[in-house]
């Protein structure tokens, strides 16, 4: 359970720090990195949405 707050500050320095990359190697890594992350964004969606949907189910089960 400590890991996971140690873990997550490390994530957006990390983000910050592939973005700042991208910016200093040019535009086909920036445009790389970007839609990299607007695939990724469709299954995030997805992911949470089961969550939601499976939260709500057990709620009303219950």
């Amino acid at each position: 359970m400590t890991v996971r707050p140690a873990l997550a500050s490390l994530s957006m320095p990390g983000m910050f720090g592939i973005i700042t990359i991208s910016v200093a190697n040019g535009a086909p890594q920036m445009a790389a990195h970007w839609t990299g992350a607007l695939l990724a964004l469709p299954a995030l969606a997805l992911f949470y949405a089961v969550q939601l949907a499976v939260t709500i189910n057990t709620t009303r089960r219950a």
